[in-house]
């Protein structure tokens, strides 16, 4: 074991290594919007990991005193309970970049930034901050040699992952043969209408759809109450204005942690993380597409075999404390755990 890989796992105050997360509790950092991704998936994971942790929530932190007495309180926390990892997700400049560099190289603490666009934000985002970290965590196979070649070896290839003590199947019996949760415009509501006038009843979830959106807890009902799970990864309004090439999101996790079966276009690397058939179903067209909710529609025992399956391979193998524990234990923070292969022995 190296120096550092000694510092870093050597015990806080209980022994255990503290992490300190930097993560909004309010969807995208709007209080009256409710609880977002991080407070239902990724806090509750590094709660159930053997560290000692603690969460700075910088949006709100911003919100009550300001853009600098939020930074001037991040590095507060770092000189005084000198954790030994920080955690942080942000998708703008929400802290300042030279302190993070401060803390990168002038403290113990080894900075780990999660960075999940890196499909269409790399050069505009995530470029600009790896020389101001120890360690990046990309979402992108075709970021980790990007990252290396500015400069940044300490890349780690991760996912998207499901929290399945919050997403997790209901004990109520289908009701929907096929749903879709997510905004409506242009290639989602064209695929959705193409469904509906060869028949197929879809139920359609999410702002500008006549029904609105629907609670988290609404949301998971209807993952796991769906025969099909429509997710229109490639249509997204953001994919469609930036870049056409299609990313694995949450949602590939969440709708099998939730027992649903998931139907979705292709995204590269899928099949790293799913048997295509057998535990999720992918589609090439739109025809394509009602071909195969047809024939799901009318094979139960097959369609549930595969939600059955993308279920048992989800909580096996993408949880969030999985994901997690990879991440740190390829920092240094923990000990690899039995048998675990470690991303940078996978690429």
């Amino acid at each position: 074991m190296s120096e550092d890989a000694a510092r870093l796992r050597s015990p806080g105050d209980h022994g255990l290594p503290r992490v300190l997360g930097m993560m909004m509790l309010s969807n995208y950092g709007i209080p009256e919007s409710g609880y977002g991704y991080e407070y239902y998936n990724l806090i509750p994971a590094f709660e159930r990991l053997p560290i000692e942790f603690r969460n700075f929530d910088y949006a709100q932190e911003i919100i009550d005193h300001g853009y600098w007495a939020a930074s001037a309180g991040l590095k507060r926390i770092i000189e005084q309970w000198k954790p030994h990892a920080l955690f942080f997700t942000t998708y703008t400049e929400q802290v300042d970049r030279d302190l993070m560099r401060w803390i990168t190289e002038e403290t113990p603490t080894v900075t780990i930034g999660w960075f999940s666009d890196d499909h269409w934000r790399f050069k505009s985002y995530s470029r600009y901050w790896a020389e101001a970290l120890n360690w990046v965590v990309t979402t992108d196979a075709d970021a980790v040699q990007k990252y290396r070649a500015i400069g940044q070896p300490n890349v780690i290839l991760s996912q998207w992952a499901a929290n399945e003590l919050v997403y997790r199947p209901s004990e109520l019996p289908l009701e929907y043969d096929v749903s879709f949760v997510g905004r409506r415009y242009g290639p989602r509501e064209s695929a959705v209408e193409h469904l509906r006038r060869n028949g197929v009843s879809v139920a359609t979830f999410g702002p500008e759809w006549p029904g609105g959106g629907v609670s988290q807890d609404k949301m998971m009902e209807v993952f796991s109450r769906s025969r099909v799970n429509l997710n229109l990864a490639a249509s997204s309004k953001r994919d469609h204005l930036r870049s056409s090439k299609p990313q694995i999101k949450g949602r590939v996790f969440e709708v099998p942690a939730c027992g649903g079966l998931l139907l979705t276009d292709y995204a590269p690397h899928l099949e790293d993380y799913y048997d295509i058939g057998s535990e999720v179903v992918v589609y090439t067209s739109k025809r394509d597409m009602l071909r195969k909710v047809v024939d799901l529609l009318g094979d139960e025992p097959r369609r549930a075999s595969i939600a059955r399956a993308g279920y048992e391979r989800t909580v096996r193998d993408h949880t969030w404390v999985g994901r997690l524990r990879e991440i740190l234990s390829q920092a240094g923070v923990l000990e690899p755990t039995d048998g675990e292969v470690l991303a940078h022995e996978r690429t």
